[in-house]
């Protein structure tokens, strides 16, 4: 994981201003292609998801419903920290739990 001033896990939004970079600095982000290809894709793009200070997948959300894409394996306390954030998020015209989904 990343220093001790980094949150354990944060759920970047679509257009979040730490994604919305381009050429090299995209490279410097999400060093592989494949993921590089998979968070900025030419349609919606997905959210990012932040472990640890680094970009390692993507999310996206419908209605109560977060799909999670992680590029590595996460360890437990990881997941846990991902779905935490989920359900802390302030989502409009969701009542109850987000039921989060993983697709490894």
């Amino acid at each position: 994981m990343g220093g001790g001033s980094s949150a354990p896990a944060r759920l970047l939004p679509s257009g979040d201003a730490f994604l919305l970079l381009h050429g090299a600095d995209r490279d410097l982000l999400v060093p592989e292609a494949e993921h590089r290809n998979a968070l900025w894709t030419p349609r919606v793009w997905p959210g990012g998801l932040l472990v640890g200070g680094d970009v390692v997948g993507t999310w996206r959300r419908a209605d109560a419903v977060m799909t999670v894409q992680p590029w590595r394996k996460l360890s437990l306390a990881e997941r846990d920290a991902v779905e935490a954030e989920a359900q802390s998020l302030p989502l409009p015209r969701v009542a109850g739990r987000i039921d989060v989904r993983w697709q490894d």
